[in-house]
Parts: structure tokens; C-alpha cells; sequence
């Protein structure tokens, strides 16, 4: 669909609504499987001593790109991505490498199932005018078109057709995609 047929079949967040709810219903008829995404929780202070946070889950999604889908029929920016599981113990690490391991604490604090893909810090994304024309969301509204900032210095595209690439990429990945190559 370019962005002038885009403009002629109407509200263009009505269309991202059914947008997400198509590929809420792709993704969940063809069996794809789902990622936790869940909140930092800081537990309150017992007797003054502060306790580790932890992770929550709030709802499961697709991870679509810088967007997720979420179960419920929602859609968030996507935040931090990590395996749940037992932290691995390093002497030498880099400062990205102790954030990942402090959310796989968390995540054990939280019940996480070990395994799981976790997505942290996925803010919603409200398809309405406001929301979708701030500069730091990654959906904006140019002209009556919804586009998606889908890399950093990238031009944005239509957000439909770009939620409909990543649903098939999602479903149908490309040969040796998700692999670990052999050294």
C-alpha cells in the first residue's frame, strides 16, 4: 500500500488497530510462540532495608521489530530483550553484561520460568493522535500516514505494511535465521 492509498481508506489509526489485530490473530493461528513481557517491581522497604527488585509479567507478545504485539490485542516499543535463567558467573564483565545478569535475578525473583524470552521496559504505545506524534515513540503520524521509525537514521515506513513484513518474517523465517554458526 504506498502512503497516498494509505490516505484514501481512512483513519489511519483505526487501520493500525486492525493492522495489530490481524497479526494478533496470524501469529496466534499459526502457533508462533509467545515472550513474557513484564515490569520491574521495587518491593517496598522492610524496616528500612531495601530489597532487590524484581520482574513481573504483565502479559505475553510477538516481538515484531521495534514493536510488540501484545496478547491482548495491544502493542508496545520494545525495551530490553533477555533469556530468563541462571545468571552465569564472570570475573570479567562489561557494564551491559552486569545489567543482564541483574535482570536475570530479577527475573528469577519474579517466578520467571527459567528459558523464557523476557521483555522489560516495553512502554504501551496508545494508538491515538497524541501519542503516535511525539518524537521518542517509535510509531509517528505524517500526513494522515501512520510510519514506523524502524532504525536509528532510517526513513520511516508505513507502519501496516511494515507490521505485515515482520509477521511474515516472524512466521516464516529465512534459512539459517536463529542459528548459532560453527567456528
Amino acid at each position: 500500500m504506498t502512503p497516498d492509498a494509505s490516505r484514501v481508506t481512512g483513519d489511519p489509526l483505526a487501520r493500525a488497530q486492525e493492522a495489530v489485530q490481524d497479526a494478533l490473530t496470524r501469529l496466534r493461528d499459526a502457533g508462533a510462540p509467545d515472550e513474557v513481557v513484564a515490569e520491574r517491581i521495587a518491593p517496598r522497604r522492610i524496616l528500612g532495608v531495601r530489597r532487590p527488585d524484581r520482574l513481573r509479567e504483565v502479559t505475553r507478545g510477538w516481538r515484531l521489530g521495534v514493536v510488540l504485539v501484545t496478547a491482548d490485542g495491544g502493542l508496545r516499543a520494545t525495551g530490553v530483550t533477555f533469556r530468563s535463567g541462571e545468571p552465569a558467573h564472570s570475573a570479567m564483565r562489561s557494564r551491559i553484561a552486569e545489567e543482564r545478569l541483574e535482570l536475570q535475578r530479577a527475573a528469577r525473583r519474579g517466578r520467571i520460568p527459567d528459558g523464557q524470552t523476557v521483555n522489560v521496559g516495553a512502554p504501551p504505545i496508545a494508538l491515538e493522535p497524541d501519542a503516535v506524534t511525539a518524537t521518542s515513540a517509535p510509531l509517528l503520524l505524517r500526513d494522515e500516514v501512520l510510519l514506523v521509525r524502524w532504525a536509528r537514521g532510517a526513513d520511516p515506513a508505513p507502519f501496516d505494511r511494515y507490521l505485515e513484513e515482520q509477521v511474515a518474517l516472524h512466521l516464516r523465517p529465512p534459512e539459517g535465521a536463529g542459528e548459532t554458526p560453527r567456528r
